[in-house]
């Protein structure tokens, strides 16, 4: 626990103290015109900076800190508000109005960290097998710093240049190309039976690429890609059905286990417990009055489950996960859905969405239960590790609910009759609809 609130107070005084700096030295220290002429004249007495190449380097090792420092400042906000969330949705889970505002402000925020974050990595751990055997050859390196050099990164940097440089220089680029003008007209003129062989040519190469068989390798295949990814929208537009339904009767199942929160908690703990041998314990009396079963909770199994696995299933296999993920990249809504029902079975739906099944698994007794020997302090510790994990089932429950309440909005947005005029009057026009 100490090493937490460390961490936490760590990304609080990083989170506040870094931008604080920044606004400080910009606006207090400096003006945001002064920044820049400093800036600017840095870079201008470096070594360099006499060369085009030198200036663009200096400049995208500048955009590239600044924006790693960016990703860091958001990545410790994430942490701190993840921590405060956590905090508020299990001290409040007895707040329904308020469990359900913070849950969606946190799916808001999310969103937001979504589109300002840069970087996105995944951490592994040790390497294994299969890491090496998959590592990236050099062109996959050639590729990766091609991709680098024409990023919006790079981008930057170039106009940073033509900024930076000498008006004077490229203002008489300019005249010299006016200049020029009527010479190159001229030459182009006088040349132009060589410039029909030039297009003659180019032509022939044209026609050559859609003859030959790599085009019309190229060609099946973005066909087939295409057709492949209507089919995986079309999962998309099947998944709405059970997903509205769960919606509803997920909701249910959560608002009655949140109305008879004491009575579910109470109910697992004797049943889970009652049959242990305690020292100095003395149960609470709700407890003691506790006289029902499973079944007189009025707690509603979700048969679209099933059905919802299944599309899930149809859309992650081998031939659709790469279509399903470049659909999904569309809307942060269709993302996150992907990602919290990826790798998801059957049982985790049902304890979240306090289904009959899952409620009757949740509350079964271990069958060497019975043999522990517990005193009154561990016991204590039981009971609120209990309650925790009851309270995350809620939370994750609520947290599911509103993420595939979400996805339907969306859906129903994107793929809708009335969706997109004007792009598809654009293909229309083009002849590309």
């Amino acid at each position: 626990m100490r090493k937490i609130e460390s961490t936490l107070i760590f990304d609080l005084v990083l989170i506040i103290c870094l931008p604080l700096f920044v606004l400080i030295w910009m606006f207090v220290i400096y003006s945001p015109t002064e920044f820049v002429s400093i800036i600017v004249g840095f870079n201008s007495s470096l070594q360099w900076s006499e060369k085009w190449g030198g200036l663009y380097a200096i400049y995208f090792i500048e955009i590239f800190i600044i924006t790693f420092l960016w990703d860091l400042v958001l990545s410790r906000l994430s942490n701190v508000v993840y921590s405060i969330y956590t905090e508020l949705t299990e001290r409040f889970i007895r707040k329904k109005w308020l469990l359900i505002k913070l849950i969606r402000l946190y799916y808001g925020f999310q969103k937001i960290y979504y589109h300002l974050k840069h970087f996105r990595s995944s951490i592994k751990s040790e390497p294994k097998l299969i890491d090496d055997l998959t590592a990236p050859i050099f062109t996959d390196w050639i590729r990766f710093f091609f991709n680098l050099f024409t990023s919006p990164y790079s981008i930057l940097a170039a106009v940073l240049i033509i900024i930076t440089l000498d008006y004077s220089f490229i203002h008489g680029g300019i005249e010299s190309i006016k200049d020029q003008r009527d010479n190159l007209f001229y030459s182009l003129w006088s040349n132009s039976s060589k410039l029909s062989a030039v297009v003659v040519f180019v032509l022939i190469i044209f026609l050559w690429y859609f003859v030959s068989s790599y085009g019309v390798t190229r060609r099946a295949i973005a066909q087939a890609n295409k057709r492949k990814l209507e089919e995986v929208i079309h999962l998309f537009r099947k998944l709405e059905e059970p997903v509205l339904n769960i919606v509803f009767k997920g909701s249910e199942n959560l608002q009655y286990a949140l109305n008879c929160y004491d009575s579910i908690y109470e109910f697992g703990t004797l049943k889970k417990y009652k049959a242990l041998s305690i020292k100095n314990q003395k149960w609470p009396a709700s407890l003691r009055r506790i006289d029902f079963d499973d079944d007189d909770f009025l707690l509603d199994d979700i048969t679209e489950l099933e059905d919802l696995i299944k599309i899930l299933e149809e859309i992650s296999n081998s031939e659709n996960r790469m279509f399903a993920s470049w659909f999904s990249n569309y809307r942060y809504e269709l993302r996150k859905f992907i990602n919290i029902t990826t790798f998801k079975e059957l049982e985790y739906y049902e304890r979240v969405l306090f289904t009959k099944k899952g409620f009757n698994k949740m509350s079964n007794v271990n069958q060497n239960q019975h043999v522990m020997k517990v005193d009154g302090e561990s016991l204590s510790e039981k009971f609120a590790f209990d309650r925790y994990k009851l309270n995350k089932n809620i939370i994750g429950g609520l947290e599911l609910i509103y993420a595939f309440h979400r996805y339907i909005e969306v859906s129903n947005k994107i793929l809708h009759m009335d969706s997109d005029k004007l792009g598809r009057g654009i293909r229309l026009f083009t002849g590309k609809e």
